[in-house]
């Protein structure tokens, strides 16, 4: 087993987004004041609760400024290819994710997709319920968890309010499994190819 390096939103590191590794891999966090309902939590999130794992709302039941937020990830996707107007158009989804959901390693359809937490209540027991986890899909890796150096320590995406995740399309992601007792709203945003 490897060991694993937490992402945690940091006062102290005054930008935005941080590159990790030379994929160009962008985590950090992001003010929502403004883009986000003000009365959003997910203690009580839109929509009824229980049930499925994982649900899709419409994003006006989350967000005020929904093109606001996908600005956002499109000039942090611009960032990330160190390019001006890279990523296009925005499709913006936004998810409840509740105990037990969870995904294996996927890749994404799209040039670059992005994960922003919108509101989120701590994981019960377990620090990496929830967490976004990043890992190279290419043969010669053999899935190494990335963008950690050494190789083999994978980069977890903590749950927390404005903890934003940019990455190429075809690096493989998963999210660790939910906990009971832990809810989390989710924005996915994924470049048009």
């Amino acid at each position: 087993m490897t060991a694993s390096t937490l992402i945690a939103p940091s006062a102290a590191d005054p930008s935005p987004v941080r590159l990790l590794w030379g994929t160009s891999v962008l985590v950090g966090n992001v003010d929502l004041d403004g883009i986000v309902r003000p009365d959003l939590t997910a203690m009580d999130p839109p929509g009824t609760t229980g049930g499925a794992a994982c649900r899709e709302i419409p994003a006006d039941e989350a967000l005020n400024d929904p093109r606001r937020l996908a600005a956002l990830f499109a000039e942090a996707m611009d960032a990330a290819a160190d390019r001006k107007r890279t990523a296009g158009d925005v499709d913006l989804t936004v998810q409840v994710w509740e105990a037990g959901h969870g995904v294996p390693a996927e890749a994404r359809p799209a040039t670059w997709a992005g994960w922003c937490y919108l509101a989120a209540t701590p994981a019960p027991a377990a620090r990496e319920s929830g967490c976004l986890a990043l890992a190279d899909p290419r043969p010669a890796s053999d899935q190494t968890a990335v963008p950690g150096l050494p190789w083999g320590r994978a980069i977890l995406a903590r749950p927390s309010r404005g903890v934003m995740v940019v990455a190429p399309g075809w690096l493989t992601t998963s999210v660790v499994p939910v906990e009971n007792g832990q809810r989390l709203i989710v924005a996915i945003a994924a470049s048009a190819r």
